[in-house]
């Protein structure tokens, strides 16, 4: 899976476990580590030329793709703009 698509699984994750599983220390320590990470990834990609424009077209598509309740196309263009920015970086090495 990839990193920038984990940060949404791992937020909902979190949402989940807070309030079923309680303040557990070492699970709330291990997503701080994974979350330093995605936030990472998603400053670096942020930098490149561009990239800022494409994320607020990437949401409006979103956007607009959520207005029609086409369920397979909020899918697809959510699942292309979580990978944009591994793509992105990937470039770059």
């Amino acid at each position: 899976m990839f990193l920038s698509n984990m940060f949404h699984l791992a937020s909902s994750i979190f949402i989940y476990m807070y309030y079923t599983v309680g303040r557990d220390i070492l699970f709330s320590t291990l997503f701080q580590k994974y979350l330093y990470k995605i936030k990472r990834l998603a400053l670096v990609s942020l930098q490149h030329p561009d990239r800022v424009k494409q994320t607020i077209a990437e949401h409006k598509n979103i956007l607009a793709a959520m207005k029609t309740g086409d369920v397979e196309q909020i899918h697809a263009i959510t699942m292309c703009h979580m990978e944009a920015p591994q793509d992105i970086n990937l470039q770059n090495l």
